[in-house]
């Protein structure tokens, strides 16, 4: 059964899994590194802080999220899935195949991805934030609008948009609390009889 959480070859679309010689190049995703004592084993920078230490070396926070944001078909076990490890060769390898220990599924949906907020994955964490504040309720609109948005390519993206205080939050919470429905409606004027102007 086809995982459809797991990213076609361009994003969106494809029914054909990713291999290693079409993978794209990986956006670095996160905060800007900053330097400081400690050196990474993949990107070979000095950084301020080791996020994890797996079998090819230390690993700074930029490279993990870039890590487990990679998909495709590991070169070794031939599975589709997430690819955070490196062979010797520099290779992509899944976890088992790079006999990385970390935990990188969710515990809801079971999806291979990093771990966003208390063991739940970014798409996850960013439905109940939606939940929370658009209240959808029986709203079938509503709930498409989540689904569509958690959908996204970089749902991240979305929960930095939705932050307390932006525009996109105060359009949310509008939506949530049935603005649109209440207290912007034209006064309907009363019906003028046929013949009179």
């Amino acid at each position: 059964m086809t995982d459809p959480w797991r990213p076609a070859t361009d994003g969106n679309g494809s029914a054909r899994p990713p291999t290693l010689t079409d993978l794209p190049a990986p956006n670095k995703r996160g905060r800007p590194r900053s330097a400081g004592p400690h050196a990474c084993d993949r990107c070979h920078q000095q950084v301020a802080k080791i996020r994890v230490h797996w079998p090819d070396g230390a690993i700074c926070g930029a490279c993990f999220t870039e890590a487990t944001h990679t998909y495709g078909t590991c070169p070794h076990c031939g599975e589709h899935r997430m690819l955070p490890g490196r062979s010797a060769e520099r290779e992509p390898l899944c976890r088992d195949c790079a006999g990385i220990t970390t935990a990188l599924t969710c515990t809801r949906c079971h999806r291979e991805a990093e771990r966003f907020r208390a063991g739940l994955c970014i798409r996850c964490a960013l439905t109940d934030d939606l939940i929370s504040v658009l209240a959808p309720g029986d709203d079938l609109r509503l709930h498409r609008l989540i689904k569509v948005l958690t959908a996204t390519q970089r749902p991240e993206s979305v929960y930095t948009y939705m932050r307390p205080g932006t525009r996109a939050r105060t359009l949310l919470e509008a939506i949530g609390a049935r603005d649109h429905l209440h207290g912007h409606r034209r006064q309907d004027r009363p019906a003028t009889p046929r013949g009179r102007r």
